[in-house]
C-alpha cells in the first residue's frame, strides 16, 4: 500500500454526509498512507473535507490547480522533499493567514519546532497526537483563514457599495452643466452615471468571478462621465485584444480610477490612461499605464517591499491591498506596479487563462 501511495499523483478527498458544500477545507501531505489515512479519516469525522498527498511535489501541483483550502496539515520527515521546503515552497504564494500551515512529526526534537517556524509554519504538533490538542489547533487555524476570508469580503462589499460622495457630486455638477450646452450629450451622461451606479451595485455579494465585458462597461462609463468633467485634460485609449474571460469583480475599475485620481489629475495638463488586455501563453495580461505625477523611488520600493502602500498617496491603500491580496489568494499572482517609460505608472494583473469559448 505504502508503494502504491508513493506514486499517487491525484488527490483522495474524505468528507461525510454532514460535510456541506462550505465546509472547511483541509490539505493533509504525508508520505506514509496509515498515518495519513487515519488523521484524514478522524478530522472528516469533524465535518472537514479532506484532500490528502502523499509528497511535497504533487502537492504544490494541486495547490497550483486549486487554492481553495482553508489549512494544510504536513509531515516534516519525508522524503525527496521535506515539509520544511514544502512550507517553504506554499510561503512563496501564499502567507500565513491566506493557507495557515500545521506540521507535523513524530520527532520530539525541540529544533524542529524552531526550524518550522522559520519556514513559515503556524504551529506545530507531535506524534501521536492528542485528539483535543489535534482538533483545537486545527479548529483555531480554519478559523483564522476564515475570518481573513470575511474581512476581504468585507472589504469587496464595501467597494462595491462606496460610491464616492465627491464623485457622485462632481459627475451631478457636470450634467447639469451639460444640459445648458448639449442635449445630446447630457443623455448620454445620465446613462453613463446610470449605467456606473448599477454597475457599482450589481455584483452579488457570492460572487467570485465575473465576466471581463461587464468589468470593461464600469470603466467606459466611469471615463466618460470624467471626461465631461475635465474635458481635454483626460484622454483614455483601449487596446483590447482579448475580452473574453472572467476575473475577480473590481479588481480593475479601482486601479484605473485611481490612476486617474492620483497620477493624471494631479497635473496641470492631465494626461492619458491606456488599458490593455493581451494573452501570454497561459496568462491574461491586463495593464493600466498611465503618464501622469508617476511616484518616488521611496514610494516605488515601499510598495515593492510592502505590497500594500499606495504608490499615489494616501486614501487608496484599502483598495490596492483588498485586489493585490484577493489576486494572491485566488491566483497566486500579485499586483506588479513599476515606473513606466512615459513618466507615469503600470500596474500589471496577471490572470490565468482558461478558454471559456471551447
Amino acid at each position: 500500500m505504502d508503494e502504491e501511495w508513493k506514486y499517487r499523483t491525484t488527490p483522495v478527498t474524505h468528507s461525510t454526509g454532514q460535510a456541506g458544500p462550505y465546509a472547511p477545507r483541509i490539505l493533509i501531505v504525508d508520505d506514509d498512507y496509515a498515518n495519513l489515512k487515519a488523521l484524514a479519516n478522524l478530522l472528516s469525522l469533524e465535518n472537514y473535507t479532506i484532500s490528502s498527498m502523499g509528497s511535497g511535489k504533487d502537492a504544490l501541483a494541486l495547490l497550483a490547480e486549486d487554492r481553495d483550502f482553508d489549512l494544510c496539515i504536513i509531515d516534516v520527515m519525508m522524503p525527496g522533499m521535506s515539509g520544511l521546503e514544502l512550507c517553504r515552497r506554499i510561503r512563496q504564494t501564499y502567507t500565513p493567514l491566506d493557507l495557515p500551515i500545521l506540521m507535523a512529526t513524530a520527532g520530539q526534537q525541540l529544533h524542529f519546532n524552531e526550524a518550522a517556524f522559520r519556514a513559515g509554519a503556524n504551529d506545530f504538533i507531535h506524534k501521536p497526537y492528542a485528539w483535543s490538542d489535534l482538533k483545537g489547533r486545527v479548529n483555531t487555524l480554519v478559523q483564522l483563514r476564515r475570518s481573513v476570508s470575511d474581512r476581504l469580503s468585507s472589504e469587496i462589499a464595501m467597494l462595491r457599495a462606496q460610491i464616492k460622495p465627491h464623485f457622485l457630486y462632481n459627475a451631478i455638477n457636470t450634467i447639469i452643466w451639460m444640459s445648458t450646452r448639449d442635449n445630446e450629450k447630457t443623455r448620454h451622461l445620465l446613462y453613463d452615471l446610470s449605467h456606473f451606479l448599477r454597475g457599482s451595485f450589481d455584483f452579488s455579494n457570492q460572487e467570485t468571478a465575473i465576466p471581463f465585458e461587464k468589468e470593461l462597461e464600469l470603466i467606459e462609463a466611469y471615463l466618460s462621465l470624467e471626461q465631461a468633467r475635465f474635458g481635454k485634460r483626460l484622454n483614455a485609449q483601449y487596446n483590447i485584444e482579448v475580452s473574453e474571460f472572467s476575473l475577480p469583480p473590481l479588481i480593475v475599475q479601482p486601479i484605473v480610477e485611481n490612476a486617474v485620481r492620483h497620477g493624471l489629475m494631479e497635473k496641470i495638463d492631465g494626461g492619458t490612461v491606456i488599458l490593455s488586455t493581451r494573452q501570454e501563453g497561459n496568462a491574461i495580461l491586463i495593464t493600466v499605464t498611465d503618464n501622469g505625477k508617476g511616484m518616488s523611488d521611496e514610494q516605488l520600493s515601499s510598495w515593492m517591499n510592502e505590497g500594500y502602500r499606495s504608490p499615489h498617496g494616501e486614501g487608496t491603500g484599502i483598495g490596492l491591498r483588498n485586489i493585490n491580496r484577493r489576486l494572491l489568494t485566488q491566483f497566486g499572482y500579485p499586483l506588479v506596479i513599476t515606473r513606466g517609460s512615459n513618466g507615469g505608472i503600470e500596474v500589471l494583473i496577471t490572470i490565468p487563462w482558461k478558454d471559456e469559448v471551447s
